[in-house]
């Protein structure tokens, strides 16, 4: 088996970026469009989002999204995780549990207590995997509220 390489993506490595991006895309069917070279230089620099790639022979075969979040009854952060993806090649060999591994010992590094992953009802993988980790479960739902068109005046 390969050797994977896990890595905390940064400004310096946009490309890598694209790549776990075009792979989110694909595995949750979507068409990929690549984020502008500004917009992912910014995204990648900024303090608050977290991006995870593992890498196997120089290609991406995995990866994670999460944004911190502020907490408003204490000076802290929460993570959301947004994207957790592994390539169909390269599933049920335990890089999702390394990446989230990597990504509690980041998320402590950083004072952030906790961290929240949306999966859904139906993915027969989800409850081992987060077994697996020790999270617990929560029966909190999501919900997908549209924003309305801006006046830009808020």
């Amino acid at each position: 088996m390969s050797r994977i390489y896990l890595r905390r993506l940064s400004s310096r490595y946009t490309t890598l970026a694209t790549g776990l991006f075009r792979l989110i895309a694909s595995e949750y069917g979507e068409t990929f469009k690549a984020p502008g070279d500004e917009h992912l230089s910014r995204l990648l620099r900024n303090r608050h989002f977290f991006a995870l790639s593992a890498t196997a022979d120089g290609k991406i075969i995995g990866g994670l999204t999460a944004q911190a979040l502020p907490m408003v009854n204490q000076p802290a952060y929460e993570l959301f995780v947004y994207n957790l993806v592994v390539d169909k090649a390269w599933r049920r060999k335990g890089i999702a549990v390394q990446l989230l591994k990597r990504l509690q010992r980041i998320a402590g590094d950083n004072d952030i207590h906790s961290i929240f992953i949306a999966a859904d009802p139906d993915d027969p993988v989800a409850p081992g995997l987060f077994a697996r980790l020790d999270a617990e479960f929560s029966n909190a739902r999501l919900y997908l509220l549209p924003a309305e068109p801006g006046t830009k005046k808020s």
